[in-house]
């Protein structure tokens, strides 16, 4: 299974930005948000798939897209070579982190309340037309 992942971000970060309809694009390989479709307004996650794949090495880019992109990208790339760890040398890592759940519990609450807290300023600050909108 990582190995099926990290193909699937190196086949993303491969893809041409201006790819069009080309069977490879953004547009044809990811469903449309059901969020955006009904609202007409990015979802809190919108953009996150481009701005992982660091939006073809414009970092400024990535950052615009969705900001909470640029903090997940370091987390599953050591996710990612984690798991390809044999895991006999994983379980003292493993041991590590259970140790010490409440503080992973608390950050990563912390990182879904940033999430959608981004995500509820990008809305109104694109009703608010003060917004670049790139949606």
């Amino acid at each position: 299974m990582p190995l099926l992942f990290l193909a699937g971000v190196l086949a993303l970060a491969a893809t041409p930005a201006d790819a069009g309809s080309h069977w490879l694009s953004l547009a044809q390989l990811v469903p449309p948000c059901l969020f955006k479709r009904l609202t007409g307004l990015p979802c809190p996650g919108c953009g996150m798939t481009r701005s992982l794949i660091l939006a073809h090495g414009n970092l400024s880019a990535a950052l615009a897209l969705n900001p909470i992109g640029l903090l997940l990208f370091p987390a599953l790339v050591a996710l990612a070579l984690a798991a390809l760890v044999p895991l006999r040398l994983r379980e003292p890592a493993a041991r590590w982190i259970e140790s010490r759940s409440p503080w992973f519990n608390i950050a990563g609450i912390c990182f879904g309340i940033a999430a959608l807290l981004n995500g509820a300023g990008r809305i109104l600050w694109i009703v608010w037309g003060r917004h670049p909108s790139i949606w």
